[in-house]
């Protein structure tokens, strides 16, 4: 009885036996509103737990965060945690909290960093009527 539990426990477990590539290119399709949830995923099992980071897509927004810290946080560790693979798409937008010299700098850094991936489109939506007097 033991050995069929398990064996029943293993055929449940499909998602696991599945290349990354698949659920990387999976995660890359929904919705770029629906980031939270693709950051999600990595409860699913260890193997998922950084896989989001290394979709080809990836969208930022900071509509989902309280705070810019938060965000060039998030962004931060996204893009430190993703491995050497291409990038498509890079859309970052970046309207609701005040551009300091801190966030130019780390949205000059994103950018760097998306173009050595060879992004093949690159769109950013940045407020710039949110600079703020620190330069």
């Amino acid at each position: 009885m033991d050995s069929e539990c398990k064996r029943q426990a293993l055929a449940e477990d499909r998602i696991n036996v599945l290349p990354d590539a698949l659920p990387s290119h999976i995660l890359s399709c929904i919705d770029p509103k629906l980031t939270k949830c693709v950051v999600r995923t990595s409860i699913l099992s260890k193997r998922w737990k950084n896989m989001w980071a290394s979709v080809p897509n990836l969208y930022f927004n900071d509509q989902d965060f309280s705070s810019s810290a938060g965000f060039i946080t998030f962004v931060d560790h996204a893009l430190d945690i993703r491995d050497s693979s291409a990038i498509k798409k890079f859309d970052l937008s970046f309207t609701r909290f005040e551009l300091c010299a801190e966030a130019l700098s780390r949205i000059d850094d994103w950018i760097s960093t998306a173009v050595k991936c060879h992004a093949e489109q690159l769109r950013l939506h940045v407020n710039t009527g949110f600079l703020c007097g620190c330069f």
